[in-house]
């Protein structure tokens, strides 16, 4: 059994993916496995991981027939793991090579469920930019001190309050850590398959909920490429951002509301208003940037303001049922096939039913 399986899901990311599967053969621990998980590719990275598959035999290669979304990879990755602990690298990003050897060491010393390293933001090789972070060169948190963290999976910047010395950049990201796989089975901790967005966020989420304890070594050995085409930030017109948006706010919600069930987390309430607020800001902005151009200042001014209200008032709509999602999605849709663009003025009337108001 391998002491450590690295999961790579890859879809379309020639030429990143040579960079990324390049530095995992690099790796300075030996006993690793490289689980790539080859999303229905219709680029060239299908053949270059053939070809590296052929070439390593620590590669052990998936190629799906069908693109099953990055949850739906994920899920399908960790299933098969083989090693005592995972950790997961997307496929246009790339690690150093100890990163794996220094992550595995401290979770044995510190016999860690969850143990975490720094990234930063890697735009080429003359701009990179270094996330802040204020604590020691070593941190172990147990028990109840990791109740701190959870709200952080879901947490876009340290504006609630959190210490300085305790508040960990990109700790919803499921890369820039090593998860002990053992752990990972007992608590069933699973990928929710039907997300396009925010996956990585509600795995941390359950995933901090129910840890024992956890190493975060202050090294940056993970180097996070800054693309456009990611799913968040992807500038392409995507008609269902919005039924999208709606089932990860659905399920991160959800999972708030079954932690707070069990144990007072400080900052966790607030937090999860301000996950909603960020994701409907989301939609706002992709919406406005493609389909708002009829609409007047007055309009968008009135929109923004009531997604800012509802997201404060409300504070989630968890039980709002999934077929009220899709029939908002289909009222969008037809919006789009009637006038050829979404006024944001319709957006807000979705928006509110969604909701509840």
């Amino acid at each position: 059994m391998p002491k450590v399986t690295i999961i790579m899901p890859v879809y379309n990311k020639m030429p990143y993916v040579q960079d990324a599967l390049g530095s995992l053969r690099k790796q300075t621990l030996e006993d690793i496995e490289i689980l790539v998980v080859d999303n229905a590719s219709t680029d060239a990275s299908s053949a270059y991981l053939q070809k590296c598959a052929a070439e390593d035999p620590r590669i052990s290669l998936y190629t799906l027939k069908k693109n099953i979304g990055p949850s739906g990879a994920y899920h399908y990755a960790i299933d098969r793991a083989k090693g005592d602990y995972l950790t997961i690298i997307d496929s246009d990003d790339f690690v150093d090579p100890d990163y794996a050897e220094t992550l595995y060491t401290t979770a044995i010393k510190y016999h860690a469920d969850i143990t975490m390293c720094r990234n930063n933001l890697y735009f080429d090789e003359n701009k990179q930019e270094q996330l802040e972070y204020q604590g020691p060169d070593e941190l172990v948190l147990h028990g109840g001190e990791i109740e701190q963290v959870i709200p952080q999976t879901i947490c876009y910047g340290n504006g609630m309050g959190f210490p300085k010395d305790r508040f960990f950049p990109e700790t919803g990201a499921v890369w820039i850590k090593l998860y002990r796989t053992e752990f990972v089975r007992a608590n069933e901790l699973q990928y929710d398959t039907d997300l396009w967005m925010f996956c990585d966020w509600e795995f941390n989420l359950k995933a901090f909920s129910k840890a024992k304890t956890f190493a975060f070594v202050n090294r940056t050995m993970y180097h996070y490429r800054q693309l456009e085409t990611s799913v968040i930030h992807d500038p392409k017109y995507n008609p269902n951002k919005l039924p999208q948006m709606m089932n990860a706010i659905n399920a991160v919600c959800k999972d708030c509301d079954a932690i707070l069930k069990t144990k007072p987390v400080p900052r966790l309430a607030l937090v999860k208003k301000d996950f909603i607020r960020t994701c409907l800001g989301i939609v706002y902005s992709h919406y406005d940037r493609h389909l708002g151009g009829a609409v007047s200042n007055e309009d968008m001014k009135d929109a923004l303001d009531t997604i800012q209200e509802n997201a404060n008032v409300k504070g989630y709509y968890a039980d709002t049922p999934l077929s009220a999602v899709h029939g908002m999605k289909r009222k969008i849709d037809f919006v789009i096939h009637k006038n050829k663009y979404v006024r944001l003025i319709s957006l807000k009337k979705a928006l509110k039913h969604a909701i509840g108001k």
